[in-house]
């Protein structure tokens, strides 16, 4: 209890539900005594075991004590575990309260290593004087330095005859040592803050189906660890779209054949009634320019589709 006067109030009640009217009450004073405890670090700004991106070679960190320290020193860290005054480098601390009404110091760790466990001891002595004598956390404070995020393919790229894409990457490396990573795509840059995240994007394949028009495009993906790292790239397609179809260039007969000819490699099909394409009698020659069915029918309904799936009826 903090030192001062205390006023403690109390009734009494017995088992026959007889009770005090008035209150007793107990006064007492508690003087202050000497702080035989040294300081307890509560929290830290960055959580224990931390990923850190690949090449930051230092990291702020900020610890909250339960009691004040001395400015300069008031907390030491070391990458080995010493004795508070062997430690070579000092924390910054605050004289008031603040965070979680805490007491903060702060201060660089530096040396941090890639893919390595980078391990910190802390120390603390409070105004009057009390070290801790084990480090805090016991065991270390952990920075896990990580990986290169690197992204080892974009596809597709190069003329395509299609308006569906299908944009799909491939991630190594990184915090988890396996790729995985969240990523974005963009049509205009690869920190553009609109861009939006691919439909699947969980582990180290990312996939995103793509409707677009003729053109040429440039597809800008960026990827995200859970350390920070990000690796960026990016793809580019020319899109070939007909939105046309065939157009029949000739129809005639010849021998027991009716022969039909399109502008362009079609598959056609034919009945002699309507019908839905895929349901109707195939004509030869599939994706190509020339098409025959035998004559013996009244009436010929024809639909011929492209490689677009572009479709002409005709009867």
């Amino acid at each position: 209890s903090k030192s001062g006067p205390y006023t403690y109030y109390i009734k009494c009640q017995d088992v026959n539900g007889n009770k005090n009217r008035a209150s007793y009450f107990i006064k007492f004073n508690v003087a202050s005594g000497p702080d035989l405890t040294s300081p307890v670090i509560e929290q830290y700004n960055i959580q224990d075991n931390a990923k850190i991106p690949y090449g930051k070679k230092e990291s702020e960190l900020i610890l909250y004590l339960n009691e004040p320290a001395k400015l300069i020193g008031g907390c030491k860290y070391s990458k080995q575990n010493k004795n508070y005054n062997e430690m070579e480098n000092n924390f910054t601390c605050g004289s008031a309260r603040g965070y979680l009404n805490l007491y903060s110091c702060s201060g660089i760790l530096n040396n941090i290593e890639d893919n390595k466990d980078n391990v910190y001891y802390f120390k603390c002595q409070d105004l009057a004087g009390n070290i801790n004598q084990e480090s805090q956390p016991q065991g270390g404070f952990h920075l896990i330095g990580t990986l290169p995020l690197n992204i080892t393919s974009i596809e597709p790229s190069g003329t395509l005859y299609t308006r569906n894409v299908s944009l799909s990457v491939k991630t190594i490396g990184g915090a988890s040592q396996d790729g995985s990573s969240t990523c974005t795509y963009s049509l205009s840059n690869n920190y553009d803050p609109n861009a939006l995240s691919f439909a699947s994007t969980t582990g180290n394949l990312h996939s995103q189906s793509l409707e677009l028009n003729s053109g040429t495009y440039s597809l800008y993906v960026t990827c995200k660890d859970i350390a920070g790292n990000i690796a960026t790239g990016s793809t580019n397609i020319d899109l070939q779209v007909d939105l046309s179809a065939p157009l029949v260039t000739r129809i005639y007969t010849e021998q027991n054949f009716l022969y039909l000819l399109t502008s362009e490699d079609s598959t056609c099909e034919y009945s002699n009634r309507p019908f839905s394409y895929g349901q109707g009698n195939r004509m030869p020659e599939d994706s190509s320019k020339e098409h025959r069915a035998t004559l013996g029918q009244d009436s010929y309904y024809i639909i011929c589709r492209d490689l677009y799936d572009n479709e002409i009826g005709l009867t």
